[in-house]
């Protein structure tokens, strides 16, 4: 197991995409020499994690203008 990672049980399911969108992610997993499936549980993931960071980044910056004084 690479750098201590537990390998943890996952949940199977099917999803559909456009063949542009498979290539992509294929074309993903070849650069990282890793499964397609792996690929797209890296890059959700990846997204969750982005989407996490702006949200979180949001909440700071209403959190600074409250702190500022009104001009």
């Amino acid at each position: 197991m690479a750098m201590g990672r537990k390998l943890v049980p996952g949940v199977r399911f099917q999803v559909t995409m456009t063949e542009e969108l498979t290539s992509k992610v294929q074309a993903y997993a070849d650069s990282f020499g890793i499964s397609r499936s792996s690929a797209i549980s890296m890059l959700v993931t990846q997204a969750l994690q982005a989407n996490e960071s702006l949200n979180a980044l949001g909440d700071l910056m209403s959190e600074i203008k409250k702190l500022r004084p009104a001009e």
